[in-house]
């Protein structure tokens, strides 16, 4: 019998319970008015701040460039009487170009509210369009056509290691998402970091070049990795009007800590300072919507719950706890069933 001081997953344990009533930003400990909105907003800036240098992208953000877009992949686009697809490339910083989807519906007069999609692991932003190109791809889930239907215009881009920038990378060291991160964090910075500014750039560029878009009703919606930028990128970008998390909502102790995931989950200092509940009580006062797996394996039912309640704590001490949903999905794991979401991100945005 080994003995227990063997045991890394006790050691980091004893560190979270030790840790995780003394984090730096935890809502409770900065957030007790709740005649106003003043105390939340005073909290919300300190936490982007501190998020932000967390995941190393602080002297990013304001490095702009001149977006240069020009056509993609000409193969997948689509003109159709519904809508128009275009793949685009546009560059985001200084030496960095990403890949994107835009897709415009035909028919609906006016400004038109946006869906940002955000692909998982093992998917690219072809999939989260309806555009499949490899055969088998996990998480197969194509976000935008219901609400590309409902009048939304969507754009979704291939994270770092996926698409254009992953399998489909002319440059074949560039293949290997796991060793990303890795190579980021000797510089101080997280590949989830570099993401997010993505996401970010790619928000810039949809309010200022798609026309009739309207940049107070910007959503973000996201399965697994997606729901991870989902949950992530509001807490520093306050255009995002609505969000919908799938398959990420947990205490980390439940799942980040608890089994295996992939390195880019894990960023440096992390917990000493925010706990994932303290990232989706940062979404207050906007309309959230968390989704999850009755049997997800990965982000257990436990940990969704438990993040859940704490989260609804606030927006209920608010006054505003019609403005967050929960649903859970009988019977299954790690997965995605968009109808109720995309119902309520229809409602709340109302094309």
């Amino acid at each position: 019998m080994e003995p227990e001081g063997f045991s890394f997953s006790t050691l980091v344990c004893g560190w979270y319970e030790k840790q995780y009533p003394k984090r730096s930003l935890a809502f409770e400990t900065h957030v007790q008015d709740f005649s106003s909105f003043k105390q939340l907003e005073a909290w919300k800036k300190k936490v982007r701040q501190k998020f932000l240098a967390l995941l190393g992208i602080s002297d990013l953000m304001d490095q702009r460039v001149s977006f240069n877009p020009r056509p993609g992949i000409q193969d997948y686009d689509e003109d159709t009487d519904t809508h128009v697809t275009r793949n685009l490339y546009i560059d985001t910083m200084p030496g960095v170009t990403a890949s994107i989807v835009v897709q415009e519906p035909k028919h609906f007069p006016g400004k038109r509210p946006v869906l940002i999609a955000v692909h998982g692991h093992d998917a690219d932003k072809w999939l989260s369009t309806g555009q499949e190109r490899k055969p088998g791809q996990k998480y197969q889930r194509n976000y935008c056509a219901d609400l590309l239907g409902r009048g939304f215009t969507c754009v979704a881009v291939d994270h770092w290691g996926f698409g254009e920038r992953g399998p489909y990378s002319a440059v074949a060291r560039d293949r290997d998402e796991g060793d990303y991160n890795l190579m980021a964090l000797i510089f101080g910075r997280t590949v989830a970091g570099l993401r997010i500014l993505d996401i970010i750039r790619v928000i810039d560029y949809v309010v200022q070049h798609v026309e009739r878009v309207d940049p107070a009703r910007i959503a973000i919606m996201g399965q697994s990795l997606g729901g991870q930028m989902a949950a992530w990128v509001p807490a520093v970008e306050p255009r995002i009007a609505a969000t919908v998390v799938s398959g990420y909502t947990s205490s980390w102790k439940h799942s980040i800590l608890a089994r295996h995931h992939c390195s880019d989950n894990y960023v440096p200092g992390m917990l000493l300072h925010l706990e994932c509940e303290d990232l989706l009580r940062a979404h207050c006062p906007r309309p959230l919507y968390l989704v999850n797996g009755e049997k997800d394996p990965i982000f257990p039912l436990e940990g969704f719950n438990n993040a859940y309640e704490k989260v609804k704590a606030c927006y209920d001490a608010f006054g505003i706890g019609d403005r967050l949903k929960r649903e859970v999905l009988p019977e299954l794991g790690h997965e995605f069933v968009g109808k109720n979401a995309f119902d309520w991100l229809a409602g709340i945005l109302k094309p």
